[in-house]
């Protein structure tokens, strides 16, 4: 059954998320520094002053860095499953009021980024498939080792210096004032990161296209004298999709650490940036809150991915295991 199917799911969910939370903190609390002493030295710089060893203690005691290190863990731990992910030590604001507040500029960036890719991916895939071996093929073939070879971020600074600093076409960094300013704003950062991921999308259409287009069922369609279009794009085209389901659910993980990248570089004022600011500046609780929120989308989202597969091909049905 669907429901226990999602239950199941879900259930698994709980321990993933734990050892990550798990790994994560040991990872943060491992570095090197120490956080108290940075924390000090932030404090007393905005106030024109050098720390002392006095304000060292007192922050470690407020922050309850001098417990042991499970300790603090299952102290996070107990205020995290309660809703609290604590507070910024940058800003001093809730972490999950912050992940909200930056949230809206991600979700655009990633949407347009993601409809980029499908745009240019999937019908150039096709395209490929349904030319096998032609010179179309081999041009498209050429564009994917192109892609797949060219870094993100080079790709992302190569357009900020083309149409922003040579030609002054698009802005330099920054989110808008208002609708259209924010599409204007939104047009490079968001090609950057659709098109890092048309590569790997193209050759997996071409090449569940090109498997599906063997089928007996489309070598039957073709008897019937059914047009090549309908063939294509209603028979062929949805039976492949399966796979590029699949991988489109798996980069939500490149998503992810891609608007990192992107978002620094274009100055975009969402939760990657704020992520990397948090790494920089040994925010702990903010990289504590943001890598679990991230880690649950990333689960959600692979779980709705398997859930998509029955609304594309009714064939497929979840079953009590």
């Amino acid at each position: 059954m669907m429901q226990e199917y999602i239950l199941k799911r879900l259930a698994i969910m709980i321990p993933v998320l734990l050892c990550g939370s798990l790994i994560t903190f040991g990872l943060v609390f491992l570095s090197p520094g120490d956080i108290g002493e940075m924390m000090a030295d932030s404090e007393a710089s905005a106030m024109g002053m050098m720390a002392t060893p006095e304000m060292v203690q007192a922050i470690k005691e407020h922050y309850g860095l001098n417990d042991p290190i499970h300790i603090q863990y299952l102290k996070w731990l107990n205020n995290a499953l309660h809703g609290d992910l604590g507070r910024s030590f940058s800003t001093h604001k809730p972490v999950l009021k912050e992940f909200m507040d930056h949230l809206g500029p991600t979700l655009v960036l990633n949407l347009a980024g993601i409809m980029i890719a499908l745009l240019i991916a999937i019908p150039l895939g096709v395209i490929s498939a349904v030319k096998k071996n032609t010179i179309v093929d081999h041009l498209c073939r050429v564009y994917v080792m192109l892609e797949i070879s060219m870094p993100t971020f080079w790709l992302a600074l190569m357009l900020l210096w083309f149409f922003s600093v040579k030609y002054d076409i698009f802005p330099l960094y920054g989110y808008g004032v208002d609708w259209k300013d924010q599409l204007w704003h939104l047009a490079l950062p968001s090609i950057a990161m659709g098109t890092s991921m048309t590569g790997s999308l193209m050759r997996l259409t071409r090449t569940s296209m090109l498997e599906t287009l063997s089928q007996g069922y489309i070598i039957t369609a073709r008897a019937k004298g059914l047009t090549e279009f309908v063939i294509i794009f209603k028979h062929a085209l949805r039976n492949a999709l399966n796979p590029v389901v699949t991988m489109i659910g798996l980069f939500f993980g490149h998503i992810l650490t891609g608007s990192v990248i992107i978002e620094s570089i274009f100055s975009w004022p969402g939760n990657g940036s704020m992520f990397l600011a948090s790494i920089n500046a040994r925010d702990y609780p903010m990289i504590m809150g943001f890598t679990l929120i991230f880690m649950a989308l990333f689960v959600l989202v692979t779980l709705i991915t398997d859930l998509s597969y029955s609304l594309i091909d009714p064939r497929i049905q979840y079953e009590k295991s």
